[in-house]
């Protein structure tokens, strides 16, 4: 008897798994779209979404980013304000002339 319970348990477990597994996909779809003035935003693939998860970390815009930061990152850690101010806007110049945009999930 054991064993049919183990098992029911693991079909049960694998229902759960794939309803969970639908509901991420859902999420995912639902990630790259935000409202402003009550229009939705279809996230580009250049541009920034602010927010957390694996698929918005994972967007091509926020890849793109983080490359972007990181080559910036020892100049910008060993600076001193005024230049650090400098190339934070250096940074957000590029962004922006590339035509993305910041986008929250």
């Amino acid at each position: 008897m054991p064993t049919n319970q183990n098992n029911q348990a693991a079909e049960h477990q694998l229902k759960e798994d794939s309803d969970s597994q639908s509901d991420n996909q859902r999420d995912a779809s639902e990630a790259h779209k935000s409202q402003s003035n009550g229009k939705a935003i279809v996230a580009k693939p250049g541009d920034i979404i602010c927010g957390r998860g694996f698929h918005i970390a994972n967007h091509r815009g926020n890849l793109d980013f983080h490359l972007m930061v990181n080559e910036y990152r020892e100049e910008y850690l060993g600076s001193k304000r005024p230049h650090k101010t400098r190339i934070t806007k250096h940074v957000l110049k590029e962004i922006k002339s590339s035509g993305a945009r910041f986008i929250k999930s």
